[in-house]
């Protein structure tokens, strides 16, 4: 009774001493090479989020405004800050093949989580592979839901739905 009333308590709190910022999520349908210029982030926006399929490879790309970090898929803590999660909606056109891969991730001890933290900052990369099973247009949808903090606290989990037409 009193770890579920200290949970409650916790998560709330946790919650509530986010930061007040608003959270925006801004999306658009190709990736920010290093060649091109970085996003320019408007006030009050700290995350970025684009996509590019090519060559049978989805790659998102997330860039993130000074001192905001997201979480890699692989922090298992749900204490601390939350795992990003890839979901992709099923389509009979196509097939997942291997999971998410992840580059540009940073690894760090956290203190309040107890525990090592692999973590984006400024940007990271995101990749899956797919098997096209159709010589039909078709969209792939799906989501992902992620966690951004700074030093002052973190955000409330949000989503990234996205539709990508795909034309074998």
């Amino acid at each position: 009774m009193y770890f579920k009333l200290f949970f409650f308590i916790f998560i709330t709190w946790s919650f509530a001493s986010c930061g007040s910022s608003e959270h925006k999520v801004i999306a658009q349908n190709e990736v920010v090479t290093d060649q091109e210029k970085n996003h320019v982030f408007a006030p009050g926006e700290h995350i970025f989020w684009s996509y590019q399929f090519k060559d049978n490879i989805l790659t998102f790309t997330v860039e993130l405004a000074p001192t905001w970090m997201t979480y890699s898929q692989y922090n298992e803590n749900f204490m601390g800050p939350l795992p990003t999660i890839f979901s992709f909606d099923s389509n009979d056109a196509y097939e997942l093949v291997g999971g998410v891969d992840e580059a540009l991730v940073k690894m760090k001890f956290d203190k309040e989580a107890n525990e090592e933290l692999t973590y984006f900052e400024n940007k990271g990369i995101f990749t899956q592979k797919i098997k096209i099973k159709t010589g039909e247009k078709f969209v792939l949808k799906g989501n992902i839901n992620f966690m951004t903090c700074n030093q002052h606290g973190c955000e409330p989990p949000a989503d990234y739905p996205f539709e990508i037409e795909i034309t074998p």
